[in-house]
């Protein structure tokens, strides 16, 4: 992000009053925006496509009702604003840990120490969901959430309600206390590949792989070439008819699945072009899209 690491903000008695950006090519200061009313005794800035502040709501002093505390069990909530208006963007959230956020700006992740959150910022700033997982480390790859927990590692399809996590290396015994390890041949499934031990990072992903650095300093590739996943990552990304042109190589058991991806991307026309789904789940996309000739088949 072209704000990381780039902005300073000046504070008079613990005050928030004036955010520049340093443009570290040009060695100009620039004002982004200034003389923020009311003034807003802050704790800790998070940078990035929005500002996030995190407001001290015990010092702070005739504040109006867009600043009114909003009680998540603290007296510092976490609040964004516009850097082009300095004007504050969607409601009060809980302080988090840390931020991440995609390459265009247009998901937020917010990590608690329990559970995590996904926000949308257009066409207005909202939330997608809420997963109860811990995350250690976090990386965007075109819409899609990778996330490291310290059992699995899982990409997250935040705008999905259904089959939102899918979990791709784990070290955990399944359910038949047996895992289900991924060969050395491309799988076209969702076959779980062993998580490193250890804590992890998300360094970035390159070709097919996702590469994670251990706390041993050692670089590790995790292999991200499921035709299935490719599948549900080009439904993310928008490219539907990529997407549809791979599905005779998805497993039929996953078909289904790949079908509630795309109905919930409004594109429930391609949905009923997949075979080999349930007869129930296509009368449903067919009376959705009004196709009466589907229905009746």
């Amino acid at each position: 992000s072209k704000y990381q690491a780039k902005t300073l903000a000046t504070k008079i008695e613990k005050a928030l009053t004036t955010i520049y950006d340093i443009q570290l090519t040009d060695n100009e200061v620039i004002e982004v925006f200034g003389d923020i009313e009311p003034k807003l005794p802050t704790v800790k800035l998070f940078s990035g496509p929005l500002l996030g502040v995190t407001i001290d709501y015990i010092h702070a002093e005739n504040l109006n009702q867009n600043y009114e505390l909003v009680d998540f069990g603290s007296t510092v909530n976490l609040q964004f604003f516009s850097w082009t208006t300095g004007q504050p963007i969607g409601s009060q959230l809980p302080v988090p840990i840390e931020l991440y956020w995609d390459a265009n700006g247009l998901y937020c992740a917010c990590q608690y120490p329990t559970y995590f959150s996904v926000f949308a910022t257009t066409p207005s700033f909202r939330l997608l969901c809420i997963e109860k997982t811990i995350i250690n480390s976090a990386l965007w790859f075109h819409g899609t959430l990778f996330i490291c927990n310290p059992y699995e590692i899982c990409c997250v399809f935040p705008q999905m309600t259904k089959h939102r996590k899918i979990v791709i290396a784990t070290n955990q015994m399944l359910a038949s206390n047996l895992l289900i390890f991924s060969s050395t041949n491309p799988s076209s499934g969702l076959e779980y590949q062993l998580r490193p031990l250890g804590k992890l990072s998300l360094i970035t992903i390159f070709n097919t792989n996702l590469y994670v650095l251990d706390s041993a300093s050692k670089v590790i590739p995790i292999q991200l070439d499921r035709v299935t996943l490719k599948v549900l990552m080009l439904i993310e990304t928008g490219a539907f008819d990529a997407a549809i042109s791979l599905i005779p190589q998805v497993p039929i058991q996953y078909r289904e699945m790949i079908a509630n991806f795309l109905v919930n991307f409004s594109q429930s026309d391609k949905a009923l072009q997949i075979r080999a789904i349930s007869a129930w789940s296509k009368f449903q996309l067919a009376l959705k899209q009004k196709e009466y000739k589907a229905v009746v088949s």
